[in-house]
C-alpha cells in the first residue's frame, strides 16, 4: 500500500493543476492524498499557490479524518454519519446528511463546499443513518447505469462478447465477476472510481466471457482490448475494497 501522510507544514503545499474554461477556482482532494487545483485558463500560478495555502487548515483537517479511509476503505464499516467521506468517479466527497419531513424524500446531489474546498454529496435522509447508507448505494447505481450507458457499448465492442446480463452488487473483496453462464457482476463500489478504473475493470471482466480464467490467453486477450492494462491494474490496487455486507 502506498504511504500516505500529511504534508509537511513547514513546506508548501504540492498539487497539480487542471485548466479548462471555468471561471472559478476549486480545490479536489484525489485517492491517496493527491491535490488537485482546477483552475481558468489564464489564472496566475501564484494566485493559484496563494489559493491552496489559504485552504491548508482544510486540506490537513480532512486528510486526518480520511488517513483510514483514502486507501484502504471505500465505505465505512459503520452506519453513514454527517461528515463521512466517500468517494465518487475519482474524487473524494464529504456526506452532507440533509433532514427531510415530507413524505418523499429526494435523491442525493451534489454540491460545493461554501469556500470551495471541493464538492459535498448531500444525502436526505428522513429516517438516521442506515437509510442514508442506503442513499448513497442508490446513487452509486444510478451513477454507474449513467457512465456504461457509452462505455459498455464501446467495451463490448472491442472485446467481441456481450454479457448475458450485467448486475450491481455490494461485495467486500472483489470489483467484478463473471459466471460461466456469461453473466457479469460489478461492485456497486465501482463507482467510487474514476473512469481510466472502471473501464478496466468491466473490460477484465468482458475479457473472461473469453477465457473464465487467469492465463496466458485471457492477458493476451486483455492485452489487444486494452494495451495499457497494466498501469491501470496497478492504480487499482491502490483502492483497497473493505465495506460492509
Amino acid at each position: 500500500m502506498p504511504d500516505f501522510s500529511l504534508p509537511d507544514r513547514s513546506r508548501p503545499l504540492a498539487y497539480e493543476v487542471v485548466r479548462s474554461r471555468r471561471r472559478t477556482i476549486a480545490l479536489h482532494i484525489l485517492p491517496g492524498g493527491r491535490l488537485e487545483v482546477r483552475a481558468p485558463l489564464r489564472a496566475p500560478l501564484r494566485l493559484l499557490a496563494e489559493f491552496v495555502e489559504s485552504k491548508r487548515t482544510w486540506v490537513e483537517r480532512t486528510l486526518r479524518r480520511q488517513k483510514d479511509v483514502l486507501l484502504r476503505i471505500l465505505w465505512p464499516d459503520r452506519p453513514l454519519s454527517d461528515g463521512d467521506v466517500v468517494h465518487l468517479r475519482g474524487v473524494t466527497l464529504v456526506v452532507r446528511l440533509s433532514p427531510q419531513s415530507g413524505r418523499v424524500v429526494e435523491a442525493c446531489r451534489l454540491a460545493r463546499n461554501d469556500d470551495d474546498t471541493g464538492d459535498v454529496l448531500v444525502v436526505p435522509v428522513r429516517e438516521g443513518a442506515d437509510a442514508a447508507r442506503a442513499k448513497v448505494l442508490a446513487h452509486y447505481r444510478a451513477d454507474l447505469d449513467a457512465r456504461l450507458e457509452g462505455m459498455l457499448p464501446d467495451c463490448i465492442r472491442r472485446v467481441g462478447r456481450s454479457p448475458a446480463a450485467l448486475t450491481y452488487r455490494l461485495a467486500r473483496s472483489r470489483w467484478g465477476s463473471c459466471g460461466r453462464a456469461g453473466r457479469i457482476s460489478l461492485n456497486v463500489l465501482c463507482a467510487a472510481l474514476p473512469d481510466p478504473l472502471l473501464e478496466y475493470v468491466l473490460c477484465h471482466e468482458l475479457c473472461h466471457l473469453l477465457h473464465l480464467n487467469h492465463g496466458r490467453a485471457f492477458w493476451a486477450s486483455l492485452q489487444r482490448v486494452m494495451p495499457d492494462w497494466a498501469p491501470r491494474r496497478k492504480e487499482l490496487r491502490e483502492w483497497h475494497l473493505q465495506a460492509p455486507i
